[in-house]
C-alpha cells in the first residue's frame, strides 16, 4: 500500500537547557498540526529551548517552485506568530517577545526572527536576519566558518531571549498586551 508515500513529519530540534550544546531530541510538535491529509511531502521541525517552543522552519529540495516557496515562508510566519502568542502568555520579560524560523532552499538557509512589540502601531515584525549559503561546490567550502558564525549567533539570540533563572518570581506580563494580539491564518488544501 503505501510504499513509496513520506508522510509529514513534524519534528523539533530541542536545545534543553541554556547550558546544552546542541540538538538533542526528536519528537512531535505541540501546536503543529499532525493531519497528513492532503499536504505536501516535507519535513518541518520546531526549535525548542526549555521546554518551550521558540520557533520552527521548513525544509524544501533545491528545484522547489518560487511560490511553493513563498508559500512556505508565508506558513512559517504565521506558525511563528502562533508561537509568539503562546510564549508571550508563558512570559515574565519583554525580551521573550520572540520567535525564530529557518527555511532551508535547497543550498540556502534563511533566518527569521518574529518580534512583537506592543509600542509600535503595527506590533507584529517579520525580519529576514540573514540568507546563508550553503557550500554546493568545493570552492564555496571556505564560507562554512561564516556559516556556522551565523548560526551559532542565531542559536545566541534564541538563548538570550530565554527566561533566566532570577525572572521566576516575576509576575506574568501577558495581561499588558493581550489586546494587541491579531490572530493568524490558517492554510487548508483544496
Amino acid at each position: 500500500g503505501d510504499k513509496g508515500k513520506n508522510p509529514v513529519i513534524n519534528q523539533y530540534i530541542n536545545y534543553g537547557n541554556v547550558g546544552n550544546q546542541g540538538p538533542s531530541e526528536i519528537g512531535k510538535s505541540s501546536i503543529l498540526p499532525t493531519s497528513n491529509a492532503g499536504k505536501r511531502i516535507r519535513v518541518d521541525f520546531v526549535l525548542v529551548a526549555n521546554d518551550q517552543e521558540v520557533g520552527c522552519g521548513k525544509i524544501k529540495p533545491p528545484d522547489t517552485t518560487f511560490q511553493l516557496l513563498e508559500e512556505d515562508r508565508a506558513r512559517t510566519a504565521e506558525t511563528l506568530k502562533r508561537q509568539l502568542h503562546v510564549r508571550i502568555m508563558k512570559c515574565k520579560d519583554t525580551k521573550e517577545f520572540k520567535t525564530f524560523g529557518m527555511v532551508f532552499n535547497g543550498f540556502d538557509i534563511e533566518l527569521y526572527i518574529m518580534v512583537f512589540d506592543p509600542e509600535n502601531t503595527n506590533p507584529y515584525n517579520f525580519y529576514v536576519i540573514e540568507i546563508l549559503k550553503l557550500p554546493s561546490s568545493p570552492q564555496l567550502y571556505t564560507n562554512v566558518e561564516k556559516i556556522i558564525e551565523n548560526i551559532l549567533r542565531f542559536k545566541a539570540s534564541i538563548v538570550s531571549s530565554l527566561t533566566k533563572e532570577a525572572d521566576i518570581l516575576k509576575p506574568y506580563i501577558y495581561h499588558n498586551c493581550t489586546h494587541l494580539f491579531k490572530p493568524t491564518i490558517a492554510f487548508k488544501n483544496d
